[in-house]
């Protein structure tokens, strides 16, 4: 998912959970957040709360994958050129409500954390 502001976004979703839900009850649906593709669409760095209420809305539809204690899965593509510690933040403001699997290859900071907070 790219910009989650696009008009399209959420009935695209809407579409694509529900027919996963009512024809395919054991294919289950995650978002991937493209966060290279967000910040190219605003111009520069991504904005993490832009994908706060479309989260809100789909992490507990019946077609979304729940992870380890059923928190509901989220990962990326990349950093999007974000900080560890926005990263942070992001995944804290969840309060444990997801189970988060970024893509933290490219982020600032991250291969020189605190090894407990990757």
């Amino acid at each position: 998912m790219g910009d989650p502001r696009e008009p399209f976004v959420r009935e695209l979703y809407n579409s694509m959970f529900d027919y996963a839900r009512d024809n395919y009850p054991n294919f289950k649906l995650f978002f991937s957040l493209d966060l290279w593709a967000q910040g190219n669409a605003l111009g520069g760095i991504p904005n993490l709360s832009h994908y706060q209420a479309l989260l809100q809305d789909f992490k507990g539809h019946a077609a979304y994958l729940q992870g380890p204690n059923e928190k509901s899965f989220v990962s990326t593509y990349s950093s999007g050129g974000l900080h560890n510690t926005d990263w942070a933040k992001f995944r804290d403001s969840w309060g444990g409500e997801v189970y988060f699997v970024p893509g933290f290859g490219d982020t600032i900071g991250y291969n020189t954390s605190h090894p407990g907070k990757h």
